[in-house]
């Protein structure tokens, strides 16, 4: 059975706080207030198309989402003066991704006839501090045999100088990328 969590997300210019739940199968792997700027469906507004692909273009810039589905449901209103309007309540349906994943890359390079081969390690977290964020790794690494020489002592000419094995140059690296869906301001997050 699904986890109700409850959370309160605060619009611009309205005193209400409107409650929104989120129902989670496992433990929520994020904080709640992480898709609060994405989420462009306000309570007691007429519906809005452009609301709803704001939102699905919002929810999407989030790399821990692997899918998005918004629905809704008709139901007229009960207390309220024109009993013909008929009320929307949406439905926003959102699929996590892998966490963690590992990727292991290698290539065959050609640079000017020297012959070697790369490789890359790749380690990516989507939810390093648990507001979608994504931290990278990557670990790069690779050989090449290049042709050795020295010129002659007329310097007109380049004499091949005998390698000691087959790759005779190595070149190493190390990538660290941390990317942020939303903006980091020093105030507390308010819907616009």
């Amino acid at each position: 059975t699904p986890d109700t969590l409850k959370h309160t997300i605060l619009f611009k210019g309205d005193t209400n706080n409107y409650r929104y739940y989120f129902l989670c199968h496992t433990p929520a792997r994020f904080n709640l207030s992480t898709f609060d700027n994405a989420i462009r469906l306000g309570p007691g507004r007429s519906y809005a198309d452009n609301e709803v692909q704001q939102t699905y273009q919002k929810l999407f810039n989030y790399p821990i989402l692997r899918t998005v589905n918004i629905t809704f449901d008709s139901l007229r209103s009960a207390g309220r003066q024109d009993k013909n309007i008929l009320w929307l309540n949406a439905y926003i349906r959102m699929q996590t991704t892998k966490l963690n994943t590992v990727s292991l890359e290698t290539m065959g390079t050609n640079s000017s006839g020297d012959l070697g081969v790369n490789g890359l390690l790749s380690f990516t977290n989507r939810n390093v501090f648990k507001r979608a964020e994504v931290l990278r790794l990557r670990l790069m690494g690779g050989f090449e045999a290049q042709n050795l020489g020295v010129l002659s002592s007329d310097s007109s000419t380049v004499v091949p100088i005998s390698s000691s094995g087959l790759f005779n140059t190595f070149e190493a690296g190390i990538d660290v990328t941390v990317f942020f869906p939303m903006a980091l301001f020093p105030f507390q997050n308010i819907r616009l």
